[in-house]
């Protein structure tokens, strides 16, 4: 129970301390109106009192009056018949304590009043000089600014202040300026810099001022005289495309006021006048008339000249500019782009030339910008950018100097054309020789089936050919007189600082023995062999005329290539333009072509000993006669060369004759 009497007092006690609900706020009034300043008070107790701009104010009839029942807590003040002179200021509202125990006395926050008074004046400043009515003319040449000022006086509280051009309001980037006058009133003005232009003579601009005191604004307008110089607007040429001996003329378009006098020249000789007048007529034009022409118009308010388009007589291409530069380097599957530019007369054409490493010459493109998406190591070499057009009927063309282009990437191997795996018999001699380009230099490894690094033996030894020119070259690795031990997995890992690449190479050993099925099968194949040998002979005979070959590689039908193209293995998406022309080394003056590489003789490798390649594409027929003994000598040879891969038909999933035969007979006849 006590807890609960406690907790009555307390709130008793708070509730009776004094607050205000309600307290003065900004209020304006017209001269002579009323106005009531707001101050009510929750649990009045102490005595209302009023102060303006720090002075007590007392309680005067038909002045300052009392607007509600004070003893409730309604202490807010009437203003009667105000005035500027009197009643302009911040007034406060003041209660005093309710017991001087409690402490309680209030102030409220200061709620400004502001009597109304309209602007007294208006009038327009320029340049720090009032501008009146009969005094409307304002000259300048075209450019210039005029610095326009409208000015207000007495207006309370502060008016507003805008423009208008012609009738439309023109917004200002001004920021009003407002001073206090001593007899309470402002002082505002905006300034409005106009440019001087043609358009704005006889324009008007209208100062407006807007004020709560005012039914309708203020108004002030001057009007605009410009008086401004000659503008050349544009100077026509009457033909684009000139020849040699042709006539031509040349318009100059003025705005002037007043009327300008008119004067042609040429931009690299501005001492000399061509003529006078809006038209300039040039005869028999040469190569002396390519150039700027100078269209010069003045009066009393100034000048103005223009510079023509260039002048120019057709001529050959010339190339001003490569982009990005002569040298580019590129990273493997990143894009790149070259922009050729050329001034000629007509608009030149364009096709780009590309040198690769290994000497051959192919158009690239046909456009300003060469744009190859993803690139590789095919795009490396020099690049040519060729502009042409047509003078006087002959066609004029113009040859960049090279630009290298250096491509660098992870190492790329040429899978299509290594088998993934080899079977030979033991102790027969095995040299892998596997192609791969890389830039820069990569780290060449061979490893085994357990990633183990192979190191060379007596037996085993690591070689490198590179191809002169071009980052590419080739791994061999060979192994004398091979052992059954020697079969398994050996992976070429080739590393550089872009990424690594691999090639896994199955590689099996045979035993060498004859057994019985092998015996069976050599004399099987043998006899097969020699009939067909006859047959193939016989029919050879027979033909008087020798029919065009239409066997190609992997298909059955025709195959010629009239086009002088350069054919592409790749697939499309590494195209990277719209043209295969293999053109001609003359095409690329010697004295920037780089010399193509050196041919060195091709060498038998020892897949394309137990892989052997068909003539003419897999045709059967006998390019040309042999004699018997050869025949035999390449029979022989072939029936031991393949008993190996005979013996391991088991593995390769083929017929032994049928397999045997097949690779005997590709090398008896081709």
């Amino acid at each position: 129970m006590s807890k609960v009497i406690l907790i009555s007092s307390i709130v008793q006690i708070a509730s009776a301390l004094q607050s205000f609900i309600d307290i003065p706020t900004y209020s304006e009034v017209n001269p002579g109106d009323e106005v009531v300043l707001l101050c009510q008070v929750r649990n009045k107790g102490g005595e209302c009192r009023w102060e303006k701009d720090g002075n007590p104010v007392g309680i005067f009839k038909d002045k300052y009056e009392w607007a509600g029942d004070v003893a409730s807590g309604n202490c807010s003040l009437r203003i009667l018949d105000s005035s500027s002179e009197y009643d302009d200021g911040v007034w406060q509202c003041q209660v005093t304590a309710s017991n001087f125990k409690k402490g309680d006395s209030l102030i409220s926050e200061g709620g400004e009043v502001v009597v109304r008074a309209p602007p007294k004046e208006i009038h327009f400043v320029s340049g720090g000089k009032v501008i009146s009515h009969s005094d409307i003319d304002v000259n300048g040449t075209t450019g210039n600014a005029l610095d326009l000022q409208c000015i207000s006086r007495g207006g309370n509280p502060i008016p507003q202040i805008r423009y208008t051009l012609d009738g439309t309001i023109m917004e200002t980037e001004s920021v009003q300026e407002n001073k206090r006058l001593s007899d309470g009133g402002w002082e505002s003005s905006l300034k409005f810099p106009i440019l001087l232009l043609k358009k704005n003579h006889g324009s008007v601009v209208s100062c407006y001022v807007e004020h709560d005191a005012l039914k309708t604004p203020l108004v002030s307008k001057v009007e605009l005289n410009v008086a401004y110089a000659p503008t050349v607007t544009q100077i026509s040429i009457n033909q684009t495309n000139i020849d040699e001996g042709d006539s031509i003329g040349l318009f100059c378009d003025v705005e002037t006021n007043p009327a300008a006098k008119i004067s042609w020249k040429k931009a690299n000789n501005p001492n000399i006048v061509l003529g006078t007048g809006e038209l300039l007529v040039l005869t028999e034009v040469d190569d002396s008339t390519n150039g700027f022409y100078i269209c010069e118009a003045e009066n009393i308010a100034g000048k103005s000249e223009r510079k023509s388009n260039e002048v120019r007589i057709n001529y050959a291409p010339v190339i001003t500019q490569i982009r990005p530069s002569q040298e580019i380097m590129v990273v493997a599957g990143k894009s790149l782009t070259i922009t050729c530019s050329a001034e000629g007369s007509p608009q030149p054409n364009y096709r780009w030339l590309q040198q690769t490493l290994s000497g051959d010459i192919f158009v690239r493109g046909y456009a300003q910008e060469l744009q190859i998406e993803s690139v590789n190591y095919d795009h490396a070499g020099q690049f040519f950018c060729e502009a042409s057009n047509v003078v006087g009927g002959k066609k004029k063309e113009s040859l960049s100097e090279p630009i290298n282009v250096e491509i660098r990437g992870a190492p790329v191997i040429d899978f299509l054309s290594h088998p993934k795996e080899l079977v030979i018999a033991a102790g027969e001699d095995l040299e892998i020789r596997t192609r791969f380009c890389s830039n820069p230099k990569p780290i060449i490894s061979w490893r085994s089936d357990e990633n183990r690094p192979l190191v060379e033996t007596d037996r085993r030894t690591f070689d490198m050919d590179t191809e002169y020119g071009t980052p590419c070259s080739i791994s061999i690795l060979s192994i004398s007189n091979t052992q059954i031990g020697d079969s398994g997995e050996y992976v070429l890992q080739i590393e550089n600082e872009h990424g690594i690449s691999s090639h896994l190479i199955n590689i099996i050993i045979v035993e060498s023995g004859l057994s019985r099925e092998i015996l069976i099968a050599i004399i099987a194949g043998s006899i097969l062999t020699l009939i067909l040998f006859l047959f193939v002979l016989i029919t050879t005979c027979k033909c008087k005329t020798k029919p065009k070959d239409v066997e190609s590689c992997g298909t059955s039908t025709a195959s010629d290539n009239t086009r002088n193209e350069k054919l592409d293995n790749s697939d499309e998406d590494l195209v990277f333009n719209e043209s295969y022309e293999k053109l001609q080394p003359d095409l690329i003056p010697s004295s920037i072509r780089t010399p193509s590489p050196p041919v060195r003789p091709n060498q038998a490798s020892y897949n394309e000993l137990c892989f052997p390649k068909s003539a003419n594409c897999g045709s059967m027929r006998v390019k040309k006669q042999q004699n018997m003994d050869d025949m035999l000598n390449v029979y022989n040879s072939n029936i031991l060369d393949h008993i190996n891969t005979m013996s391991y038909s088991n593995y390769v999933s083929q017929d032994n004759i049928y397999h045997w035969r097949k690779t005997v007979d590709n090398q008896l006849y081709n």
